[in-house]
């Protein structure tokens, strides 16, 4: 998984888009399933987060994060 966090003038999290792999090497573009992963994101600031696991909604291409 790859992400990047962009910030509003003031700083705050206004969105993380990701591109994940699945497990039979198809890649998706995710959008953040709702502000709380926004915020959880834009917190998270680490280059730990490449390679993650996320948790794909079904129906919108929409995410969530895993639990570490």
């Amino acid at each position: 998984m790859t992400a990047t966090v962009w910030r509003d003038n003031d700083g705050t999290a206004a969105g993380a888009p990701v591109v994940a792999r699945l497990a039979d090497g198809r890649h998706l573009a995710l959008a953040p399933a709702d502000e709380e992963v926004v915020a959880a994101m834009g917190a998270t600031d680490m280059p730990g987060l490449v390679g993650g696991a996320v948790v794909v909604q079904a129906g919108e291409p929409r995410y969530r994060l895993a639990e570490r």
